[in-house]
């Protein structure tokens, strides 16, 4: 059986959605289940309406091309940030600076929690992954 998408693929398993055969790079499995990935993002799109409370998925679609990016990225900036981190990070000030005044106190007395921490918020900072006290990426 080959995949839909790309015929010269066989096919890996079965969308439960569609029922449409598709390859290994065409799937995702989510709770033992095969899903294509047309239909998971459809299963993303209704698990936040559910999350949100609404239940009409057209007014949905229009809040989540508004809303979800401003939801995901925070305001502060990865600059800023690693600028304060190679700088001042073992006295915790990029943290401060992104709201994480517990963890921020927590650097300041520590050392940058003993240079380890400062090293592993360098690094994720550069690769994108650091988040602000809501949990938010950097822009």
């Amino acid at each position: 059986m080959k995949c839909t998408t790309h015929e010269n693929n066989e096919a890996n398993g079965i969308c439960i959605t569609c029922g449409k055969p598709f390859c290994e790079a065409c799937l995702v499995m989510i709770n033992d289940k095969y899903y294509c990935k047309e239909h998971v993002a459809e299963l993303f799109k209704e698990s936040i309406n559910k999350e949100k409370g609404v239940d009409n998925l057209e007014y949905c679609d229009e809040i989540n091309q508004n809303d979800d990016a401003q939801e995901i990225i925070s305001p502060k900036s990865r600059g800023i940030a690693l600028f304060l981190c190679i700088f001042f990070g073992t006295s915790g000030l990029h943290r401060f600076y992104v709201g994480k005044i517990g963890s921020g106190f927590w650097y300041f007395f520590t050392g940058g929690f003993f240079f380890i921490g400062w090293i592993i918020d360098i690094v994720t900072l550069c690769t994108g992954e650091f988040t602000d006290s809501e949990g938010r990426y950097l822009r």
